[in-house]
């Protein structure tokens, strides 16, 4: 085919795993034409990343799959671990506690079961066209757009596609990245790691069961750490070893009756073992030098690439396609200017640095609990799960993440301090506008008010700048509405004020905000969008 008959759409994401399919149920939410490219012939069946956390579950919310990821996911409170030598003898830490600062808490949830969601909020939008089993073999781009070359690997049929902007959703080896020429910096290889995924029905172990996952001791000379992660509460279970430094290191590779044989001596359990599949990867702490290439964009672990401990990795993912989408869907609505996309790369970047430091120190922690714990005595067993239980409290990190600088303007103020255990609310510009009940039944939350259009929030008496919103809108052709917050209060992080107004983005982050009343609150209004780049 020629690429005078190309297929044309605006937007082609190439990767359909939780991040691809995120950013074409969003291009669906936006009304934009897309269509999603996944090598493989369905969702994944492997539990991969686990965990789900409060910044994500919002966003699941939003998006209406939020009750069947949580459903298929283990019971609130099981994001803690349980240490011992084998399954009979564990004891559990303490998981997080909800501090109340989201609609919706975090669910430990598996990989797959969040892609079986998500493919199911995609196919509600016609728009987005997924091609499974099609493989982008690559791409070259121009001024005008981006030509993708296509194979269909159950037909062996290749075909062109045309598009103004590519999505590189393709995953930590991304070929996408490779073609646009975008280095990777940081620390390529910290650890060859195997996963062996195994069902064995461990549901008479309350311990083993409501935990996210167990930490198994070595029970002889050799004998590595095991980390075996729950996915389902029931009879899937993922163990995860370290088989070496950058490449495996192994004499020679196990067969799966040597896995089953050593997984049984592990758990201590005489029991029916079946290995449902397994792999090998190479932890990194590793973040693209740029997110963009002309028109071609990376997203999740193609532009970034964590160690697993601490469960970042698809939420950040996921937080860069929300980031990203809006901005996407109103430049080719042009409702925006083109240059804010260079805004995603500002702010997304330096969250992949800091996230990217995060889960290296949970890496380092976790290494430090095997190196020192005893097991037998209780004072250390205390010390050391109570450093473990740091892992799971990163609410600091996923509600508190926050751009200095992008598509904002802002007001000179001091940010709080960010830290992993605890989240300060703050509707200061770069920061997710806290969440605050609107009704008394608590069933409708200040975030639930961001999603496909900009929002101008003021408190009760900020009659000037409602007004003046509401005349703006008219002449705009990006969408703006307004909310009036009825009791704006500190104890929330809502500072504008009674008379104030705070310009909210479509992903929910503060773009302005004022504690005061203006003479000419259209003028500055109309003057603020156009700083902003809004049409």
């Amino acid at each position: 085919m020629s690429e005078h008959h190309a297929e044309n759409v605006p937007v082609i994401i190439v990767g359909g795993g939780p991040i691809g399919l995120s950013m074409g149920l969003l291009m669906g939410r936006f009304g934009i034409n897309a269509i999603l490219l996944e090598r493989n012939a369905a969702t994944t069946d492997h539990p991969k990343a686990r965990g789900s956390f409060a910044r994500t579950m919002e966003l699941f919310r939003l998006w209406g799959v939020e009750q069947y990821i949580r459903d298929r996911g283990l019971p609130h409170g099981s994001d803690h671990w349980a240490v011992g030598r084998n399954v009979h003898e564990l004891h559990a830490t303490r998981h997080e506690t909800d501090p109340g600062q989201s609609p919706v808490w975090k669910s430990t949830v598996a990989q797959d079961a969040v892609e079986e969601g998500l493919l199911q909020g995609v196919q509600r939008y016609p728009s987005t066209d997924i091609r499974f089993s099609t493989e982008c073999e690559g791409y070259e781009q121009d001024a005008e757009g981006v030509t993708v070359h296509c194979v269909d690997s159950r037909t062996g049929r290749r075909y062109i596609l045309r598009s103004q902007y590519l999505m590189a959703c393709d995953g930590a080896g991304s070929r996408m990245r490779k073609i646009a020429g975008i280095a990777m910096t940081g620390i390529p290889s910290i650890g060859y790691m195997a996963n062996d995924y195994l069902r064995v029905d461990l549901s008479d172990l309350p311990v083993a069961r409501a935990a996210a996952g167990m930490l198994l001791s070595p029970q002889r000379h050799g004998d590595p750490w095991l980390l075996v992660l729950n996915s389902n509460g029931k009879d899937r279970w993922l163990i995860l070893r370290r088989i070496g430094g950058e490449r495996d290191d192994r004499p020679s590779v196990p067969t799966d009756e040597e896995v089953v044989a050593d997984a049984r001596r592990r758990l201590g359990v005489d029991r029916t073992i079946e290995v449902i599949n397994r792999s090998t990867w190479r932890s990194a702490r590793e973040v693209a030098e740029c997110y963009r290439s002309g028109r071609v964009f990376l997203v999740g672990d193609a532009a970034h690439r964590f160690l697993p401990t601490g469960g970042q990795g698809m939420n950040t993912g996921i937080a860069d396609a929300h980031n990203l989408a809006w901005k996407i869907a109103l430049v080719l609505k042009e409702a925006l200017e083109p240059s804010t996309l260079d805004t995603y790369d500002a702010e997304r970047r330096p969250v992949g640095n800091i996230t990217a430091d995060f889960q290296l120190s949970t890496g380092g922690r976790m290494n430090a609990l095997h190196k020192h714990i005893n097991l037998d005595d209780e004072d250390s067993r205390q010390f050391w799960f109570t450093e473990l239980e740091k892992h799971v409290r990163s609410v600091g990190i996923t509600l508190g993440q926050w751009y200095p600088r992008g598509f904002l303007v802002s007001d000179e103020t001091t940010p709080p301090t960010l830290d992993p255990e605890r989240y300060t609310p703050v509707d200061r510009p770069g920061h997710r506008f806290p969440h605050v009940w609107v009704d008394a039944d608590k069933h409708e939350s200040t975030i639930d008010w961001f999603d496909t259009n900009f929002v101008l929030v003021t408190g009760p008496d900020a009659h000037g700048w409602r007004n003046a919103a509401v005349d703006l809108s008219a002449e705009l052709k990006a969408p703006l509405t307004v909310r009036i917050l009825e009791a704006p209060d500190y104890e929330h992080g809502i500072f504008m004020g009674p008379s104030g107004a705070v310009l909210v983005r479509p992903d929910g982050y503060v773009a302005w905000r004022t504690p005061a009343r203006s003479e000419q609150p259209l003028k500055v209004l109309r003057e603020l969008m156009q700083t902003l780049g809004v049409r």
